[in-house]
């Protein structure tokens, strides 16, 4: 699977039939494996399928599965955010900043179980789901990053590859 940034990494992504959007996200998951990548969206791999897959450390980050399809989140808190230092496999050299929930509510269906799920998500879980579901729902990090200058560095983190370290404190 080629890593496409066309049309598609632009383009929300609609619900899709269950059962064969996990066959397709299995071949993901295994595509996936061998990448340092928190995760991956479908369309960012010119896939147009809803479903996004968590890497292999997915519950060292506090993730409940590693595949999400048809996902969606709410806020928790709409007033409580934080911007993180974010990449993604679509932009390899680059580095943004992008303001996130500091907890969501994460609603997806759960293939193994074949049950749609509900679970609350915080710190570097709410990140990664909020970034994959922004890919889902057509949107680009380059149009959500705010200029660093801007940024209140006591706001500021950075994941690592297990949590979020808040800036100030060092990575």
């Amino acid at each position: 699977m080629e890593n496409l940034t066309d049309e598609l990494l632009n383009t929300k992504i609609e619900y899709f039939d269950k059962k064969e959007t996990f066959q397709i996200a299995v071949k993901v998951k295994e595509w996936l494996k061998n990448k340092s990548a928190y995760a991956v969206a479908s369309n960012q791999l010119g896939i147009n399928h809803r479903f996004f897959v968590a890497g292999r450390k997915y519950k060292k980050v506090g993730l409940p599965t590693d595949l999400f399809l048809n996902p969606s989140y709410q806020a928790i808190y709409e007033s409580e955010k934080i911007v993180c230092r974010e990449q993604c496999l679509s932009y390899p050299d680059k580095v943004f900043y992008i303001e996130r929930y500091t907890d969501i509510l994460l609603n997806y269906y759960d293939p193994y179980s074949k049950t749609d799920e509900s679970i609350k998500l915080s710190g570097l879980a709410s990140i990664i789901c909020q970034h994959e579901v922004g890919h889902l729902n057509g949107e680009s990090d380059e149009d959500l990053t705010i200029d660093l200058d801007m940024v209140d560095k006591n706001n500021l983190y950075i994941p690592t590859a297990k949590k979020l370290i808040k800036y100030s404190e060092g990575v």
